[in-house]
């Protein structure tokens, strides 16, 4: 269920509806970076150690480099 169909719903008083409409926006976030840090670890771990010597990553800084990517696509968002 979207947030705006929970808020406007009217079900919950004023001060539980910002509660949840930040839980849901923290979980949106934590959704996002989940998926943008497993499509960047999927894509990088599947080139050749040629092709990654050719962009000047290590095998061993993937997972760092997929991390940062998901923490600056939420802030890019």
């Amino acid at each position: 269920m979207q947030r705006n169909a929970v808020l406007q719903a009217g079900i919950f008083p004023a001060k539980w509806q910002n509660l949840i409409g930040r839980k849901l926006e923290q979980y949106q976030t934590w959704q996002l970076r989940r998926q943008v840090y497993a499509q960047t670890l999927r894509e990088l771990e599947t080139m050749s150690d040629r092709n990654l010597d050719d962009i000047s990553i290590a095998r061993c800084d993937i997972r760092r480099i997929a991390a940062e990517s998901a923490r600056d696509a939420v802030i890019g968002r």
